[in-house]
This record gives C-alpha cells, structure tokens and sequence, in this order.
C-alpha cells in the first residue's frame, strides 16, 4: 500500500499530522496511469510536498489488438 509506506515519512519528518490536534491538513492526489499508478501527499496550507509512491501495474494482452487491465490490481495499487 502507498500510503502504508508514506507513514513512516510523514511521521520521521513531520511527526503527528492530525488537524484535529492542530497539525496540518493533509491533500491526496492520486493519477491512475496505464502502466503506473502514481500518488503525491501536500500539506493543503503550503503546498509543500510530504511524499510521493509509485507502484507499477500490469497489462495483458489476450488477444491481438486487445488490452486489458486486471480491476483488483489497479484498487491495491491504490491502497
């Protein structure tokens, strides 16, 4: 999971992060590619970049001509 492995940077170089306890307010942007799934973490006030992940996706090929995508890995590439 990206995120999983965002947590040790967020918390080694910005410590807590909830706004609840008055830390920063944290945006996801998330781009869905053919090949790659891609993630970037900002603080919404700065726009300052807290991490970033990329986690490669497959692509099939069962027929000529045809491509396809496998659903469940393109939703735990995201998780």
């Amino acid at each position: 999971m990206i995120i999983q492995r965002w947590s040790s940077v967020i918390s080694a170089e910005h410590g807590a992060v909830s706004p609840a306890d008055g830390g920063a307010s944290l945006l996801l942007s998330i781009d869905q590619g053919t090949t790659n799934t891609k993630a970037l973490l900002v603080e919404a006030a700065t726009g300052s970049v807290v991490a970033v992940g990329s986690r490669p996706v497959g692509i099939a090929f069962p027929a000529p001509a045809w491509v396809e995508q496998d659903a469940t890995e393109l939703w735990q590439a995201t998780m």
